[in-house]
């Protein structure tokens, strides 16, 4: 979120563990391919949303 803020956006959403954090959503809780893969694997999905305005 650093570097977002730094380049001047506005942060909307966040979160370091996407499948166990409260911004999951029906449109987020759809997992991709890769997602799957990571999460085999033990690892994290981090997610961010931000916004230019």
């Amino acid at each position: 979120c650093e570097t977002v803020e730094s380049l001047g956006l506005k942060t909307q959403k966040s979160t370091d563990h996407l499948y166990t954090s409260t911004v999951l959503d029906e449109v987020l809780s759809i997992k991709t391919y890769y997602e799957r893969k990571y999460l085999l694997h033990d690892k994290n999905i981090n997610y961010i949303q931000f916004s230019f305005d």
